[in-house]
């Protein structure tokens, strides 16, 4: 990872009420009160057309569910196989085009990636088994590649902040726990007891040691 690439690419992970948001947008302010050309990238969980599915989908009783409270949606494990090949060509375009934006930019913050993305694939489909997919294979290897700052806080401050049922919250939790060990993540920060300007405080002291600018 070098230190140019570092600079124009600045990704946050983490799960649901971890901070990632709020530290993201902090951190694009901090960068564009120095003169940098910043933008904001926020990736949601689904996207374009599975995110329009997952609004049609509930009004069936057999779609119809809690595993994505996002969404009020379940999907039936017959349907599976389609759902996670939905997902993953409905990502890959909004992927392209933040890699795209990188070009225009001095620097890219970026408010989740494929970390969380693969996250929510699981979580939400309660399929660990995307992992051995043709298209889990192909994001691990893409997010291996992606270097990270990993935002998190204990369980019980994340069910303090995230509006999501507590069963969902630890499901991703766990999930992002396992995950994490195989990220490359350049350094971590607990935002259990911090206000948001300390952590931003923190987030800048790394990069300005890890990769030298502020």
């Amino acid at each position: 990872m070098t230190k140019s690439y570092v600079l124009n690419y600045i990704l946050f992970s983490g799960p649901d009420g971890s901070g990632k948001t709020t530290l993201s947008y902090l951190l694009k302010i901090h960068f564009s009160s120095r003169g940098f050309r910043v933008r904001y990238h926020w990736l949601r969980g689904s996207h374009l057309f599975a995110s329009l599915l997952a609004r049609f989908l509930p009004l069936f009783n057999v779609f119809s569910g809690v595993d994505n409270p996002y969404y009020s949606l379940r999907i039936p494990s017959s349907f599976r196989i389609i759902w996670l090949f939905i997902e993953f060509i409905s990502f890959i375009p909004v992927y392209i085009l933040r890699r795209i934006l990188a070009i225009f930019y001095n620097i890219l913050v970026c408010d989740r990636g494929l970390l969380d993305f693969i996250s929510w694939v699981i979580s939400t489909t309660r399929y660990p088994g995307f992992l051995t997919t043709l298209y889990g294979r192909f994001l691990i290897r893409l997010h291996t590649k992606e270097s990270i700052i990993y935002v998190y806080a204990s369980p019980d401050i994340l069910l303090r902040r995230a509006d999501v049922p507590k069963d969902f919250l630890m499901r991703e939790y766990t999930i992002y726990n396992v995950l994490k060990k195989y990220s490359n993540v350049s350094f971590s920060i607990d935002t259990s007891y911090d206000t948001p300007i300390k952590s931003l405080a923190k987030i800048i002291n790394c990069l300005r040691m890890k990769y030298g600018f502020d």
